[in-house]
This record gives C-alpha cells, sequence and structure tokens, in this order.
C-alpha cells in the first residue's frame, strides 16, 4: 500500500496519486487541506511496532506493516469543531500534526520525504548542514554579505556590476533577483524595514533549476520574476553537476529535492537554495511527466524495508 499525504491543490501530489491509479497499484490519498482530522485517524504509539500500529483513512484500516511507501507532502491543517474553543482547536490541530510527524519519522518503509525540521526552503547561510553538504559534494557557494547596513549593502551591491540575489535570513520565502537601479530602490525599500537581509552574488552563467527524484536527475531552466504561464524549457546538465546534485540528496537524506543554481561556462555550479518540498508546475509538460513518472516508480519500488 502505498500513503500520500498531500492536497488537490498540489499538483504534485494529485498528479502522482492519478498516475499510481492508473497503473492499478494499491494507493490512498489523504487530504490535507480538507478536514483530514475527521476522515483519518492514527493508532499509534513510540511503543509499538510497525505491526500493531495502523491508520484508518475513511473508514479504511491499515496496517503499518502494510504501508510500502509514503508520499509525504505535508501542510499544516487547523481543526474545525464550532464546539470547541480556539485554543482547544489550536492544540487539537498541533498534537495530531506532532503525532503524524513522529509516525512518518518511526515507519521502516521509505518516506518521500521524511519530515525535517528547517529544510523547506530555508536560507542555505542559516543552515548549518545545508552549508556543510553543499561543500562536501562539491557545489559551490555564492559569495554573500548578511548586513543590515544601508551603506554596507549598497557597497557590496554596487561593487557585483549592481545585480545579486536579496533575501531575508528570517523570511525563507523571500528571495529575489535585484538589478540595476531598480535594484538599488528595492534595495533600499527592505533595509528600511529595519531587519537584517543577505546578498549573494551572481557569476557569469545559466540559471537552473535540478530536481532529484532518488538517483534520478532531472533539469530545466530557470528566471526570477517570470509571468504566471511561462513554462519552463528541459536543460541539459553537466555530468558532474548531476552527481554532485544527487550527492547533496543523500547527505541531507532527501528522496525528492530541488536547488536553484547557476552553472558557469567554467563548469562550476553556484547554489543558491534547498527544496524539500519540489515545486514543477512551471516546468514545460514532457518534464513534468518524467518527474512523476520517476516519483511514482520510487515509490511503487520502496526500499524493501530498510529505513
Amino acid at each position: 500500500m502505498i500513503v500520500i499525504f498531500g492536497n488537490q491543490g498540489d499538483i504534485c501530489s494529485w498528479q502522482t496519486y492519478e498516475y499510481l491509479k492508473q497503473q492499478e497499484l494499491d494507493v490512498v490519498f489523504i487530504d490535507m487541506a480538507s478536514d483530514y482530522l475527521s476522515t483519518s485517524g492514527i493508532n499509534w504509539s513510540l511503543a509499538c511496532s510497525d505491526k500493531e500500529g495502523f491508520i484508518t483513512v475513511n473508514s479504511q484500516k491499515i496496517p503499518l506493516e502494510n504501508i510500502t511507501s509514503v508520499l509525504a507532502r505535508m501542510i499544516y491543517s487547523s481543526y474545525k469543531e464550532p464546539q470547541l474553543s480556539q485554543k482547544d482547536q489550536d492544540y487539537i490541530s498541533s498534537e495530531s500534526y506532532a503525532t503524524l510527524i513522529g509516525l512518518l519519522n518511526s515507519l521502516d518503509c521509505l518516506v518521500v520525504n521524511r519530515p525535517k525540521p528547517g529544510m523547506v526552503r530555508a536560507p542555505i547561510l542559516v543552515n548549518g548542514e545545508q552549508v556543510e553538504a553543499v561543500k562536501q559534494c562539491g557545489l559551490k557557494l555564492p559569495n554573500m554579505l548578511v548586513t543590515a547596513s544601508h551603506e554596507r549593502a549598497l557597497s557590496f551591491y554596487n561593487s557585483h556590476n549592481q545585480i545579486a540575489i536579496i533575501g531575508s535570513p528570517s523570511t525563507p520565502f523571500f528571495l529575489d533577483l535585484i538589478k540595476g537601479e531598480e535594484g538599488v530602490s528595492k534595495l533600499e525599500l527592505v533595509l528600511n524595514q529595519q531587519q537584517p537581509i543577505y546578498l549573494q552574488e551572481i557569476p557569469q552563467g545559466q540559471w537552473l533549476q535540478v530536481f532529484v527524484v532518488g538517483n534520478r536527475v532531472f533539469g530545466s531552466s530557470f528566471w526570477f520574476n517570470s509571468q504566471i504561464g511561462v513554462n519552463f524549457p528541459k536543460a541539459e546538465l553537466l555530468p558532474e553537476v548531476q552527481e554532485q546534485c544527487c550527492k547533496l540528496a543523500q547527505a541531507l537524506d532527501l528522496d525528492f529535492m530541488q536547488v536553484r543554481l547557476v552553472q558557469t561556462e567554467q563548469s562550476e555550479a553556484y547554489c543558491y537554495d534547498i527544496n524539500d518540498f519540489p515545486s514543477y508546475f512551471q516546468c514545460d509538460e514532457e518534464l513534468q511527466k518524467e518527474i512523476i513518472s520517476a516519483l511514482a516508480e520510487l515509490l511503487e519500488k520502496g526500499n524493501g524495508g530498510v529505513k
């Protein structure tokens, strides 16, 4: 039995579920966006084994020992019960979510990806594990400045030909490319919020996003501030870059990973962010199908019960 935790608004989890169903595989979908706590349940404790525990989905009992693999596209879901206070609803939501995280980390089967704190698009500079993994696998990190000083930020920006990546250590989802005089205005606007920012240099080269699925690697072009509806075409990756990205995924214990990088003419690859919740909806249709097929194949194969 393959179990998918996701939601119908998430292209990855839903398309993977539909693909597996078309292959007539035994798969169940748990929609985290709906009131999943009223339709699903967990009977499990740290003291019990997979042979004792089980989950229920729409009254269907699934022993944990029957689960061969899991796709965990987790989102936090709030429990809604009008008869309870908001405090009680929040407590049930947080405890249920924590229990699910614990369960996914205890299963002996393949879990893609096992939930880990601080992974989803966390800036590399604030995650020591990621920094070390990037260095060990052979990818490079761009020159970087972390500061709240207008003067130092402008000096860095101007000394790097007025083009840089700007981000926030405290807001992982904020990441943008700035350039020229317009970039100076954006830089001033962010610094006026009196919070530290980080700036990263951008070497000459091609922007790419790389998807690692198990031991398979897929690449596409990428550019910032693209319009909705614009699809990124497939891109050829240097063999050494493919190998480095596989090593990075293995080092971080990720079976499904997305990275954004710049590949230079000198065959060097500079890593800018790492995502354990890959999003490929802007890739061209052919590449999307290849990623879905690879992910489904990975889930079907499982890991033979080896954690």
